[in-house]
């Protein structure tokens, strides 16, 4: 969810430097010749990318919100009720849900998800969808740890389907 006071995020920063330095150390440890240096960073970074690119998920939030009344402030005005009417005991605040996304990145076989705080905080539901199309929601997902200040958070899948069948694209090194 965006909300006002976080123009930029930093985990695509980092994750933007995380393909950078691994396509680099691709082509410095590989053979490089001066005519196709250009050809061998796209190469990297195609490779890199399709390596790495099955660890991302795409993270749903669902967050209620009250809301005030948006007709309180017109309720003496008489043109409103002689357009409107006089409504009857209308409630002063609503509850209203509203959904997000965001994205995240598997760190490890155990099925710790990197995301930004301002995408978790304040949930009531999470839904995590991994790039093989699986999906868990709250009833296997914690949130282990979040940090506003950094704006990262950490959550967990803690099903057994999760850590049966590996992440594509996550590597053991």
């Amino acid at each position: 969810m965006n909300r006002v006071g976080y123009s930029s995020s930093l985990l695509p920063r980092i994750i933007l430097w995380g393909l950078i330095l691994s396509a680099w150390s691709t082509l410095v440890s590989g053979p490089c010749l001066a005519g196709a240096a250009s050809e061998d960073l796209t190469t990297a970074i195609s490779q890199v990318a399709k390596q790495n690119i099955p660890a991302v998920v795409h993270v749903e939030v669902t967050e209620r919100q009250e809301i005030a009344n948006p007709l309180i402030p017109f309720e003496g005005n008489p043109l409103f009720k002689y357009f409107f009417g006089n409504p009857k005991a209308t409630p002063k605040k609503f509850q209203q849900e509203v959904v997000g996304l965001g994205s995240g990145m598997i760190i490890d076989p155990e099925g710790h998800i990197l995301t930004n705080n301002h995408v978790v905080s304040g949930a009531t539901k999470i839904q995590v969808v991994l790039s093989d199309g699986r999906w868990f929601d709250e009833k296997f997902l914690k949130v282990i740890g979040t940090d506003p200040k950094t704006d990262l958070a950490v959550i967990q899948i803690t099903a057994r389907a999760f850590s049966s069948r590996r992440t594509r694209g996550f590597r053991q090194d």
